[in-house]
């Protein structure tokens, strides 16, 4: 059976079908079998990943930080020698020297002709400073605690957990309590090889993922649907086994519970606090990483989707940050774009992220915060699973005579209403052939498992952004971003329509790498099959496996 009618189902103009939440099961819980944990693992539980937290690393300057400093954020120095003796100007702050392999740790050595390590400015009040040594100061200048002093900050990393995934990779999560406010907590994952349980083996390339709309990290990446994990069907497992450490976020609105009814809260729930919370994240990455011997270094942001914007943003903050405050060392934006080249070809799907925009401003006018159009994906994967044979009762598919399998198919192949590129589909298929790249069980199995609590306003802005008429902050400062890109694409996707954004920047390190298999655009690889394909090990995570190790 062919059909030409679009099937306008549970879209919004951007990634708003191909999304889920995990299952009930989740992670197990770890145990450590009556022996202690590993030195990282109990130092984690004791530092504040609540506070804003500022990195020193060998070779940078401890008064950097404390020159960037406000009150009550703490500073992490990597171990290592800093020849300097620094003026502490801001009240109500911790500096912590972290602790390294081998017994290593922070020592502060005499510049010349200095009498104590710190010195304290007038008025300077509630300091503490944690496991630092020194030389050639005939004093410290303040007081040194030990870690787990009564007097630090207490662990705000709740829940670590670890799941084996074969081949010798873990699976570890951590959820940090980001404020007090309500709901504002994040999820944060590594996928990593090890020689053994905890401790990591060497890696040559490191990567930050942050999921698309309403979805999270083990459904869109770790998992995708697939009943079997391994190197042909997760990109993480499959960087993973290349050597390739992988970090991940799960933002806050993916911690939501099911059954809230009452939004209220979500008002002001945008972009820029998902930038927020992806920055401390990586902090937080940077941390680990550190201390299970990988180094402290920067890391790539790679976003999907409608977070491609996110990683633009996040990269054009940092352009007006001080460099001791960066996280993002490269962009690896994934079928997404923030702006359309403007030619004449384009307006169309200019013109469409104007009107979705325009209403998706009048919900929240009108008091909507939650986007809950991914109600109906639960409603018609449920169907395709439990009455995959009887016809289909979901408009528009109840006047079609499709049963629910097909409904569903259909609502992946199907160019979606008002689409971002023409044709822009999320899978390469056809009524007569199916899916073409990709298992389709793996698409009922995610929406059968969906979460639908998403920000209105996360994607109202990113339509604003594309429209290009309305002021938003998240553009401000794409001209400034030097940093290398990344930009992957699927021809049956937004495809090369995401090239043109990475051409507004100042970067002059740019890779281009789009999927094509050379046929009708309404067949080509979609914008799902990046993480879902049947190759897409070899056509994707290859490529972007060679990036991270360069960069």
């Amino acid at each position: 059976m062919k059909t030409t009618k679009k099937i306008c189902v549970l879209t919004a103009g951007i990634c708003l079908l191909m999304t889920c939440i995990p299952s009930s099961g989740g992670i197990p819980e770890d145990s450590f079998s009556g022996e202690d944990p590993p030195q990282w693992v109990q130092w984690i539980r004791e530092f504040d990943l609540g506070s804003n937290m500022i990195i020193v690393q060998k070779g940078s300057s401890i008064q950097d930080a404390l020159d960037v400093a406000d009150p009550g954020d703490v500073i992490y120095i990597e171990p290592g020698i800093y020849r300097e003796a620094p003026v502490i100007t801001q009240s109500d702050i911790q500096i912590i020297g972290l602790p390294g392999a081998d017994d290593e740790t922070v020592i502060l050595e005499n510049p010349g002709r200095r009498d104590n390590g710190f010195e304290r400015a007038e008025g300077i009040q509630n300091v503490q400073i944690f496991h630092i040594q020194f030389s050639g100061f005939k004093d410290p200048g303040m007081r040194i605690l030990p870690l787990g002093s009564s007097q630090m900050k207490r662990g705000m990393a709740l829940n670590m957990k670890r799941e084996e995934l074969g081949e010798g990779i873990a699976h570890y999560s951590f959820e940090v309590d980001v404020s007090d406010e309500i709901y504002d907590r994040i999820r944060i994952h590594r996928v990593v090889r090890e020689r053994k349980p905890y401790v990591p083996m060497s890696t040559r390339g490191n990567v930050f993922m942050v999921h698309a709309a309403i979805q999270d990290f083990e459904d869109i990446y770790l998992r995708v649907g697939a009943e079997v994990i391994n190197e042909e069907t997760s990109s993480p497992f499959f960087l993973a086994s290349n050597k390739i450490d992988v970090w991940a976020i799960d933002l806050a609105w993916t911690l939501l519970p099911m059954e809230t009814a009452d939004f209220s809260f979500m008002k002001g729930w945008g972009i820029e606090r998902d930038v927020d919370h992806t920055l401390t994240g990586m902090t937080v990455a940077r941390l680990i990483r550190g201390m299970t011997g990988q180094g402290f270094d920067r890391m790539n942001l790679l976003g999907y989707c409608c977070t491609a914007n996110l990683v633009y943003t996040a990269a054009g903050r940092e352009t007006q940050m001080k460099p001791v405050l960066h996280n993002i060392s490269g962009l690896i934006p994934v079928e997404g774009l923030m702006k359309y080249e403007p030619v004449p070809e384009n307006e169309p799907w200019r013109q469409n992220n104007c009107t979705t925009a325009a209403d998706l401003k009048a919900r929240m006018d009108a008091g909507t915060f939650n986007f809950e159009e991914g109600m109906g994906m639960i409603h018609m994967a449920s169907l395709a699973l439990s009455a995959p044979e009887e016809i289909s009762p979901v408009p528009p598919f109840d006047g079609m005579g499709v049963t629910n399998y097909q409904a569903f198919l259909m609502a992946g192949f199907s160019p979606a209403e008002n689409p971002d590129a023409p044709s822009w589909h999320y899978f390469g298929g056809t009524m007569d052939d199916g899916f073409l790249y990709a298992d389709p069980n793996r698409f009922i199995r995610l929406g059968v498992n969906l979460n639908p609590h998403m920000p209105v306003q996360h994607l109202y802005e990113a339509c604003a952004c594309a429209c290009n008429e309305e002021e938003v902050s998240m553009d401000d400062h794409l001209g400034e971003i030097r940093l290398p890109i990344l930009y992957l694409g699927a021809e049956g996707g937004l495809g090369s329509y995401g090239v043109y954004t990475g051409s507004l920047t100042a970067s002059g390190d740019i890779t281009h790498h789009i999927v094509r298999k050379g046929v009708d655009r309404a067949l080509e690889y979609g914008h799902a099959d990046i993480w879902m394909g049947y190759d897409a090990a070899e056509l994707v995570w290859e490529p972007l496996s060679k990036w991270l190790m360069n960069h």
